[in-house]
């Protein structure tokens, strides 16, 4: 089967979008004719990865698919509005007119944020006759309308009933959290939406978990992945200012990039934090051996509506390294938490109240037994071989 994968992010990009469908492109090479078309490596850094220079489109081999890079503006400023717009329209542009000079495939795989790429990929679909499958990650623009990146007027009106003709024209829909499938049931299309949830490829890595040995005894807490907006970082931040001035013995481990990371920085010096620890982007090895210094951890969001359906790829990290998790967001995530034992759930933007929970979990819980059903869970539930070759069977399958 000949299968055109449509995605702005990819590897080496290292987000939950890009490890998503990455793993996708390479699993399904192995079967398949994949030809991929996305754009130059760029997030979360603003600048390319690599060598790479920025041409109107550009052919590289990844495993057994065919990378087709399509032009776009790199943010020069990433937490400017106006440059991220840039970024997601220059590639939009680009991108729907290189799909045309693509060889046609049987199955175009649209990955969906950014909306523009579903909409994109339904009109090609349409207009070349191919089947459309589109993996829906969040919930556009319904989820920009509720964090107020945007305004709710005609131009979302619009939008949203271009996007309701996308999900209807597509022959299958697949979605990355159970939540999503009440959604599309509301629409009367549960009948050709599937559920594949991200997962962690643990057999490729059960030698980092052999390797690890603990240093340091001291109780950390750590959060791991983008310093973005919606992560809601500070709140950690905010908390390690509570336990500085309480003279408490708790570290804090920040590792990650993005927009924010030179604010949370800031604020670190501002008030010589000396109880955190920021690690820039780390590979996969030395990451874990960072996570298994320590005890705890942390996932954070805006308290907003929008998120609550989601289920963070990198509480996938902490799962594999045996770490309880404690997420102030209560939603499908904290379900599965709460479900399995394996976390903790509070849900507030108070350091205050966030730092004396922390305090509570450090004295009175076994961390050890809900680490262990952490990774419990994950084995039965989220073991990416089997989660791909789960979504090769709804691709193939008429």
């Amino acid at each position: 089967m000949k299968i055109l994968i449509y995605t702005q992010y990819f590897y080496p990009e290292r987000n939950a979008a890009s490890n998503r469908v990455t793993d996708i492109a390479e699993y399904l090479g192995s079967n398949h004719e994949i030809n991929v078309l996305t754009g130059f490596p760029n997030h979360p850094l603003g600048k390319i990865i690599g060598d790479r220079k920025i041409k109107w489109l550009s052919k590289e081999k990844y495993e057994n698919a065919n990378i087709w890079r399509s032009f776009l503006i790199i943010p020069k400023v990433t937490s400017s509005k106006l440059w991220r717009y840039l970024n997601y329209f220059s590639f939009a542009f680009s991108s729907f007119i290189n799909l045309f000079r693509m060889t046609k495939p049987d199955v175009l795989f649209v990955s969906s944020p950014p909306i523009s790429l579903l909409i994109l990929g339904y009109l090609y679909a349409k207009i070349r006759k191919v089947k459309l499958v589109v993996d829906i990650r969040d919930l556009w623009p319904e989820a920009a309308v509720s964090l107020k990146i945007i305004k709710k007027n005609w131009i979302t009106n619009l939008i949203e009933k271009l996007v309701r003709k996308a999900y209807i024209f597509a022959d299958k829909i697949i979605v990355n959290t159970n939540s999503f499938i009440d959604v599309f049931s509301d629409y009367n299309l549960k009948h050709k939406t599937f559920y594949i949830p991200n997962g962690f490829d643990i057999s490729k890595n059960l030698f980092i978990k052999s390797s690890l040995e603990r240093e340091s005894l001291e109780f950390k807490v750590f959060y791991s992945g983008l310093l973005g907006f919606a992560q809601n970082v500070d709140l950690l931040v905010e908390t390690a200012i509570i336990a500085k001035k309480e003279n408490s013995d708790i570290k804090f481990f920040i590792i990650g990039e993005g927009p924010l990371k030179k604010q949370i920085i800031d604020k670190i010096n501002k008030y010589d934090l000396n109880n955190i620890v920021l690690f820039d982007y780390q590979i996969k090895e030395d990451m874990f051996h960072l996570i298994n210094e320590c005890d705890l951890g942390v996932i954070t969001y805006q308290i907003n509506d929008a998120f609550r359906k989601n289920i963070p790829s990198k509480m996938f990290d902490y799962m594999f390294a045996n770490k309880p998790i404690l997420i102030n967001l209560e939603g499908e995530a904290s379900r599965l938490i709460v479900n399995n034992d394996f976390g903790f759930v509070m849900e507030t933007n108070d350091p205050v109240i966030f730092y004396k929970r922390i305090l509570e979990i450090k004295n009175n819980e076994d961390l050890i037994e809900k680490g262990s059903n952490a990774f419990a869970c994950l084995k039965e539930n989220f073991d990416k071989k089997i989660l791909l070759a789960d979504l090769e069977k709804i691709l193939i399958n008429k």
